[in-house]
C-alpha cells in the first residue's frame, strides 16, 4: 500500500501523513520526480489524497491520473478528500478522472470527506479560522483518521460521496471549476512589494512562475492551490480573487506550533537498530526532514534507499529513534575514503540525519 498526495497549503500532506503513520505506509507526494509507474504497479492498494475545489480535483491531480491510468487497472483504491465546508461527491470525484470504459477496472475500497482550515485569505467570506479553531478541526482530523484506520485494517467498506444524495450535491460546484481555472491562469497579480525573495517560484507545484529580467513572472498556468499567496512573505501574491492578503493561513505552521508544548525538551527518545520493516516510514521521514529545506523538492529520501544497497552501509549503525512508538528520526553510517597522494584513509561519515519536522529544534540530537 503508498499512499499519493498533493497538497496546496498543508492541510492535505496533515491527512495524508497521519494515514502513513496509522497504516505504517509510506506518503508519496506527486509533486516528487520519482517512478510512479514502477511505484503504482508494485502495490496493489493505492491511496490518494488531495484537496476538493468546488467538488472537483485539482488540474495537477487529474492530470497526474490521467498520465497514470493505465498503471492503475485492477488496482484497490482509497480515496481521501480534505475540503472546507463540504463537497457534495467530493470523493468519487476521483472516480470520475478516469474513462468510462476504465472506471470498473479499479475497485474503490473505502472514500472519506476530511473537514479542513479555509485557505482562501483574501476572500470576505471565507474568513481564517482562530489559531483555537485550527488546532481543533485538527485534532478533529486526527480523531477521524484513527476511525478510518481501524475500519481499513478490519475490513470495513465506506464510500463517503457515493449516494445519490452526495451526487445530487456535487452537481452544482463543478460548474465553476472552468470559470475559476480560468481567472487564475488569466488573473495572477504580483505587487510593487514584491522583493524577488523566490520563494513562490521554488513552492509552484506546477512551476507557473519564474525570475525573468528582474521580475517574477507568470506562464498562464496557476491552479489556484494559494500555496505562493500563504508563503509570501511581502503579501504580495493575489489569483482570481484580488481582495488585499492582510493575513495568511498557516495551519499546518500553527498547529505543530501550538503542539510544541505538548512535546518536552527531555523527551524520552529510544535509540534502536532499523529493521526491514521500518524502510518505508524511516524513507518517507527523511523526504519530509528535507522536503524544500535547501532546493525545491529534496532527494535525501532516494539516498537513504540507495546507501542500504551498498557494501558501505553500515547496518550496526542504522539507528531510529522513537518517541511515543512512532519513529521520528534517523541516523546512518557509511564507510567512506580520505586519499591522500597515496595514502588511503578508511573513515565513517553518517548521514542523512532526519527529524521530523515537528520535531526538529527540540534537542532530539542531544538527547
Amino acid at each position: 500500500m503508498v499512499m499519493l498526495k498533493f497538497s496546496g497549503t498543508g492541510n492535505t500532506k496533515y491527512v495524508a501523513e497521519l494515514f502513513g503513520r496509522y497504516m505504517n505506509v509510506t506518503c508519496h507526494s506527486i509533486e516528487e520526480d520519482i517512478d510512479f509507474r514502477q511505484l503504482i504497479n508494485s502495490e496493489e492498494v493505492i491511496g490518494f489524497c488531495y484537496p476538493v475545489y468546488a467538488s472537483r480535483a485539482p488540474r495537477i491531480v487529474r492530470e497526474f491520473v490521467s498520465k497514470y491510468t493505465e498503471f492503475m487497472k485492477d488496482k484497490k483504491i482509497i480515496i481521501f478528500c480534505t475540503q472546507m465546508v463540504f463537497s457534495g461527491d467530493g470523493a468519487r470525484a476521483f472516480t470520475y478522472l478516469f474513462p468510462p470504459n476504465n472506471r470498473n477496472n479499479i475497485q474503490v475500497i473505502y472514500a472519506e470527506h476530511f473537514v479542513m482550515p479555509n485557505n482562501i485569505c483574501n476572500v470576505f467570506v471565507t474568513p481564517l479560522a482562530s489559531e483555537k479553531r485550527v488546532k481543533k478541526i485538527f485534532e478533529q482530523a486526527d480523531r477521524k483518521m484513527q476511525t478510518v484506520c481501524r475500519n481499513i485494517k478490519t475490513g470495513v467498506i465506506k464510500k463517503r460521496g457515493f449516494n445519490p444524495v452526495s451526487r445530487a450535491l456535487g452537481l452544482i460546484q463543478p460548474i465553476f471549476i472552468p470559470i475559476m481555472e480560468r481567472m487564475a491562469r488569466e488573473s495572477f497579480r504580483i505587487n510593487e512589494n514584491c522583493t524577488l525573495c523566490g520563494i513562490c517560484v521554488n513552492n509552484c507545484p506546477v512551476n507557473n512562475l519564474a525570475h525573468e529580467n528582474e521580475k517574477i513572472v507568470h506562464r498562464h498556468s496557476c491552479i489556484l492551490c494559494y500555496r505562493c499567496i500563504n508563503k509570501c512573505p511581502q503579501k504580495s501574491i493575489t489569483a482570481a480573487f484580488h481582495g488585499k492578503v492582510k493575513k495568511q493561513y498557516k495551519g499546518y505552521n500553527i498547529f505543530m506550533k501550538i503542539n510544541e508544548n505538548e512535546i518536552s525538551l527531555n523527551m524520552e527518545i529510544i535509540l534502536r537498530l532499523e529493521e526491514e520493516k521500518d524502510y518505508k516510514i524511516v524513507e518517507n521521514l527523511t523526504r519530509e526532514a528535507f522536503w524544500n529545506n535547501h532546493v525545491p523538492g529534496c532527494d535525501e529520501h532516494l539516498l537513504i534507499h540507495n546507501l542500504r544497497k551498498t557494501k558501505e552501509f553500515v547496518k550496526e549503525l542504522d539507528f531510529v529513534a522513537i518517541f511515543n512508538e512512532t519513529i521520528v528520526g534517523n541516523i546512518v553510517f557509511v564507510k567512506s575514503k580520505i586519499i591522500n597522494n597515496d595514502i588511503e584513509n578508511t573513515i565513517l561519515t553518517f548521514g542523512p540525519l532526519s527529524v521530523l519536522p515537528e520535531y526538529q529544534n527540540k534537542g532530539m540530537v542531544v538527547n
